[in-house]
């Protein structure tokens, strides 16, 4: 899924969004309907309907969280997010943003999660937190792919504007750069006149002007073919401003002129007009044409006037006010700065006025503390010059204040960054007791199912028994019924068979007369009549043998269907047995699921009662976390506070770098400095400590390393090196009575002293306990070994010594003192980035600046640490000597 951007207006837009609701109040299709949420809440944001944007977006993370899907859930997070940040509602946006980002993770898609990561930046950037905007725009870098160029443009440009806010141009040129060719690349006019005029800019305010030049004339090229007058306008007037710094004063009036020419062709209020004038007197000075700058001033002024902008107008008045200083006419050059005063004092009680009133108005002071000076009017002098400081004062104390807040607030997100990932953490695991206690549920419930479908399997079974025993009873009443007819069939049969046999007799005896008869009659055909007679009675025998067989076949069938009938009476009782002892089983299933039922009422209200005491638990627990956390951070600023300041530093070392992360809150690594002024010696101390430990056991042994090095140094000015690690030995071992051998804390110490000769060579004297001292000569880098022992832990003897070695380096050659956390970060397979690959980084780098070897330190760790957590505090310091 892809939320492109959509450019359109208002007026465009409302149709838009009434089609949409339309077509999500009509669709049914979940994932359809996360679409249209996420392209309206979208349009919404465009619209700046924030409310109803936020409504739509979460109603998109509802229904993707019921369907599980990730990705849609990730957008509708990143939605909400944008909502509230373009609301200004900073912590909502974090709170969502970082939901997103854990949500990304989760799912292992690259481009959610460089989305996630952007979108914080962008926050981050937004609230002014431009340590943690860089992290993440940083890592979203990364993340993009080798042909995603439009996001690389848009990143690279967000990470340079920050560098050129933070004042770092070496790397915000660095980084226009990278968006630069990745807008050409996409052709993306608006992002490449972006970056040209950034570059242009920079390389301006580097001193780099024939680059500076080049990207002008490029961006004079593009606005020529598109004739945007605007843009052209200001391309000539900074290739003026070029040329000038060149002193190429002619050149510098001709660019000049024509933007002066083209801005003719605007409107006659043109702001860009009285600029032109402006720059077009200070090279007619330069050019001593004063009479020309005199009359371009007053243009200056009349169309200053016509703008209607009072500190505009202001701001002319003090260019005349300088011009007739200059030259002397000291009545004019105070009429003038006066009248600047008067239009800029209403506006310096206006906050979006104010710091251009004041510029103007200091400016003005300045004038007439300088005018009254050379009039000789020293006490109206000393007056401006105490309304100059004044307002340089305000406006340094505001700077102050600016930073103190920004201090403040980036505290302040931290803690609440901190909140809501442990928000988020209990949510998930508010979840999974949820999911688990969903699942004891589920089962308790199918349990129950179960046992309710066994006990309808029984009283099934019982029914079938019935219907069996009902179909026995029909079956025997049945044989019954064939027994009764086949009785009568054999009744009939035995009737029909006595006819038979009387009219067999009957028919014998008649033919018994006609026999008589016939032997009367005839005697020839006796022997004839002898035959037929036996023929009869073997007939005869034959006919009751028949019948006597047709009798016994008869009472057999009966003797069967007797036992018939038996044998169901015997089964009709088996079964009535049968389903007696079912129904006592029956019985007792349900008195056990009686009893279970009490036991699972039983076992909820125990659940309930231990529900109620973990959520009691944990909100002790919430506000122990909130007592501790508050705690550490007011440890952390302490420890910070003792630290060597930033201007500390650069006092001293022109050039210098600092890679510090504390693994917790509050770190048992830290670096110290001492400025060694006598009459004899004029040398500085540098040392990097790494404390046993991390996190608040390893800050405790920070603040004695910091506090014995302060005494050893400052109060018993002890100067040379393996002396100061000597007595840092004896107080770690008598401060933490480690004579016992019980306590084995200690510190590895990298520790210099750097004595500039007179022959501008600087002489590096170092020693170490278990640190060693990188530094680089010649285009080489080389490594000065410390001792293998260390600052306290175990030991058996009471006196320790340490060696010390001295170098002697260039002007230009760097050191590199660092404790052991940045080689020993792991990577996912935990194995450590070590001193090779430290040594690598620091001699691919070596010709390059510390800021560029800053980076590439942090790169070469990121890069391989990927997403292992960090398993100690890290702490690298490079001094250019």
């Amino acid at each position: 899924m892809s939320l492109a951007p959509i450019i359109c207006t208002v007026a465009q837009t409302t149709p838009k969004i009434t089609a949409l609701i339309k077509q999500v109040n009509q669709t049914s299709d979940p994932s359809k309907k996360v679409g249209l949420l996420l392209e309206l809440s979208t349009l919404e944001i465009w619209a700046k309907t924030f409310g109803s944007a936020i409504t739509h977006a979460k109603q998109a993370q509802v229904i993707s969280q019921q369907n599980k899907k990730i990705q849609s859930e990730v957008w509708s997070l990143l939605l909400l997010g944008k909502a509230h940040q373009s609301n200004n509602e900073y912590s909502k946006a974090l709170e969502y943003l970082l939901q997103a980002d854990i949500t990304a993770n989760k799912s292992g898609n690259e481009r959610l999660k460089m989305k996630s990561k952007k979108a914080l930046g962008s926050l981050y950037s937004a609230w002014k937190i431009y340590d943690k905007s860089l992290k993440n725009y940083h890592q979203s870098y990364q993340m993009t792919t080798a042909d995603d160029h439009q996001s690389k443009a848009v990143i690279a440009k967000s990470i340079a504007s920050i560098y050129n806010i933070l004042d770092d141009k070496i790397k915000g040129i660095k980084w226009y750069e990278k968006a630069l060719n990745s807008y050409k690349v996409t052709k993306n006019d608006q992002g490449i006149d972006q970056c040209l005029k950034a570059l242009a800019n920079l390389y301006q305010q580097t001193g780099r002007v024939q680059e500076a030049l080049k990207y002008d004339l490029e961006i004079v090229e593009r606005k020529k073919k598109s004739q945007e007058n605007a843009e052209l306008i200001d391309a000539y007037s900074n290739i003026g401003i070029l040329y000038k710094q060149q002193k190429e004063y002619n050149k510098a009036l001709g660019y000049y002129k024509k933007a002066l020419n083209l801005s003719k062709k605007g409107t006659a209020n043109n702001p860009r007009q009285v600029s032109l004038f402006t720059n077009i007197a200070i090279i007619q000075v330069l050019l001593k044409k004063y009479r020309e700058a005199e009359a371009s001033y007053f243009k200056a002024l009349k169309y200053a006037k016509l703008t209607k902008d009072d500190l505009l107008i202001a701001e002319v008045y003090n260019h005349l006010a300088a011009h007739k200083y200059i030259y002397g006419k000291t009545i004019l050059a105070t009429e003038y700065a006066q009248k600047s005063i008067d239009l800029a004092q209403p506006y310096e009680s206006q906050p979006k006025f104010q710091n251009k009133a004041q510029n103007t108005l200091s400016t003005s002071y300045k004038l007439l503390a300088s005018i009254h000076w050379k009039e000789e009017n020293f006490q109206v002098s000393q007056g401006y010059n105490r309304l100059y400081n004044a307002i340089e004062t305000a406006k340094k104390r505001a700077i102050m204040q600016r930073k103190q807040q920004l201090l403040q607030d980036e505290i302040k997100i931290s803690q609440k960054e901190n909140e809501v990932k442990l928000l988020l953490k209990e949510k998930e695991k508010q979840a999974l007791l949820l999911k688990q206690a969903q699942m004891k549920a589920a089962q308790r419930e199918s349990d129950l199912r179960l046992r309710t479908k066994e006990l309808e399997l029984v009283k099934r079974d019982q029914e079938l028994q019935v219907e069996k025993l009902k179909s026995q009873e029909l079956e025997q009443a049945r044989i019954k019924q064939l027994l009764q007819f086949t009785k009568q069939q054999a009744l009939a049969f035995q009737q029909e068979q006595k006819i038979k046999l009387l009219k067999k007799d009957k028919a014998l005896q008649e033919l018994s007369l006609a026999k008589q008869s016939a032997e009367k009659k005839q005697k020839q055909k006796e022997i004839a009549l002898l035959k037929k007679e036996q023929e009869l009675k073997d007939t005869e025998l034959k006919d009751a043998k028949r019948v006597r067989m047709l009798g016994g076949w008869i009472l057999s069938l009966g003797g069967i269907a007797l036992l018939a009938v038996v044998i169901a009476l015997v089964m009709a009782s088996r079964s009535k047995r049968q389903l007696r002892n079912k129904n006592q089983v029956i019985q007792v299933k349900q008195e056990e699921i009686a009893t279970q039922n009490e036991e699972l009422l039983q076992q909820q209200e125990e659940l309930e009662a231990q529900r109620d005491f973990t959520d009691k638990q944990n909100k002790e627990l919430d506000h122990q976390n909130q007592q501790m956390k508050k705690s550490m951070t007011y440890a952390s600023n302490i420890q910070h506070a003792l630290l060597p300041s930033y201007d500390l530093l650069t006092e001293h070392f022109e050039e210098h770098f600092i890679i510090f992360h504390p693994k917790d809150i509050v770190s048992g690594d830290f670096y110290w400095f001492a400025q060694i002024t006598s009459s004899e010696e004029d040398q500085k101390l540098v040392a990097v400590v790494d404390c046993t430990g991390h996190g608040v056991p390893g800050a405790l042994m920070s603040m004695i390393g910091n506090s014995v090095l302060h005494e050893t140094v400052v109060e018993r000015k002890i100067y040379a090196p393996n002396e100061i690690l000597e007595r840092l030995h004896c107080k770690v071992r008598e401060d933490l009575q480690q004579q016992d051998d019980k306590n084995t804390d200690g510190m590895d110490v990298c520790l210099c002293k750097l004595k500039p000769l007179e022959s501008g060579q600087v002489e590096v004297i170092f020693s170490g306990a278990k640190r060693n001292l990188y530094y680089t000569h010649q285009g080489k880098l080389e490594k000065l070994k410390g001792d293998r022992v260390a600052i306290g832990g175990f030991q058996h003897e009471v006196e320790r010594k340490f060696t010390q070695e001295a170098v002697i380096l260039d002007q230009g050659d760097v050191i590199y003192l660092s404790s052991d956390g940045f080689v020993d970060t792991p990577n996912p397979s935990r194995k450590p980035f070590g001193n090779r690959r430290f040594e690598e980084v620091l001699q691919t780098n070596i010709d390059q600046d510390l800021n560029t070897q800053k980076e590439a330190l942090e790169q070469a760790r990121l890069k391989f640490q990927k997403y292992a957590d960090q398993r100690d505090d890290i702490l690298v310091v490079g001094i250019r000597v």
